[in-house]
């Protein structure tokens, strides 16, 4: 279990590396939520609408709209969408429950506005 762990992280740190410097505009600083999304995605549409109903600033890139998103994506080995990247984690998918819980690991803090509770 511990070298999975391990493995996780060290992919979630390589995966941070490798976005910030393909995409420069994603600075390291704290809580920053970033969003890889495509047109007609449900489950992107349903993270942003929570994203705005709770007041969580986000960056989001469009894989339908940058090459320089997709091919980080791609690098990545994106699978899906939405994947999130906060704090260095990240997270394919979205729900709000999972999202809770992957803010809470990522941030160390509760969502402050959270509609859903």
């Amino acid at each position: 279990m511990r070298a999975h762990r391990m493995r996780r992280r060290s992919r979630a740190l390589v995966a941070l590396l490798m976005v910030s410097w393909l995409l420069p505009a994603i600075a390291t600083a704290s809580d920053n939520l970033l969003m890889f999304s495509i047109d007609f995605c449900p489950a992107c549409e349903a993270a942003k609408r929570y994203f705005k109903e709770n007041d969580i600033e986000y960056t989001e890139y469009n894989l339908n709209e940058s090459e320089r998103a997709r091919q980080a994506y791609e690098r990545l080995g994106g699978r899906g969408t939405p994947v999130l990247f906060v704090n260095g984690k990240s997270m394919n998918g979205f729900h709000p429950q999972r999202f809770r819980q992957f803010w809470m690991e990522a941030t160390g803090e509760t969502i402050p506005n959270d509609t859903q509770r």
